[in-house]
């Protein structure tokens, strides 16, 4: 039900048509932009002159999509590089209230083994999300080295070089 709410945005596409796609095994804009005209022209009520501009409105779809996710990872990353502040700073105002003679040792040393293991954690959530924009920048470099190879080239040529990219593309998310 979720999909079929989804297809509704893309024009040329009404409620009846979404029901009879996703019956026709079309349940992501993945497999809507994959989807051979052939196969599209046989849902009825479906403009067969409008399948081109829905094919190009399920790719911005899927890379509206990718850019969220990319987005997303560049904001949790600077939310764990913020926290690791946050934790430092914080150690720092206790050390600013107390002395460490103050502080009996058995609490100093649970505060900095607390803090080592926090840090640690949010390093480790760091590189995690660093390697996810890694892996999405070189998916994204490869797909685009793939789609510029075909500039030019006829339509199988650029319809399997477009494929090949997506496959990059997705490859990512893997």
């Amino acid at each position: 039900m979720q999909f079929h709410n989804k297809l509704l945005e893309i024009a040329g596409i009404d409620e009846a048509c979404a029901d009879r796609l996703i019956a026709k095994g079309v349940d992501t804009f993945e497999k809507l932009a994959d989807a051979k005209s052939e196969k599209l022209i046989e849902v009825t009520g479906l403009p067969k002159k409008a399948i081109d501009k829905i094919h190009q409105q399920a790719r911005k779809k899927i890379a509206g999509v990718e850019h969220e996710v990319e987005e997303s990872l560049v904001e949790l990353t600077e939310d764990a590089k913020c926290l690791k502040v946050e934790v430092e700073q914080l150690v720092l105002n206790i050390r600013e209230r107390f002395s460490d003679n103050d502080i009996p040792k058995e609490q100093l040393r649970e505060l900095r083994k607390e803090t080592a293991r926090t840090l640690a954690s949010l390093e480790r959530v760091e590189a995690a999300l660093s390697s996810q924009l890694r892996r999405l920048g070189k998916g994204l470099t490869r797909a685009d080295r793939e789609i510029s190879e075909v500039a030019g080239l006829g339509v199988d040529e650029v319809v399997s070089g477009l494929k090949k990219a997506r496959k990059k593309i997705d490859k990512t998310f893997d």
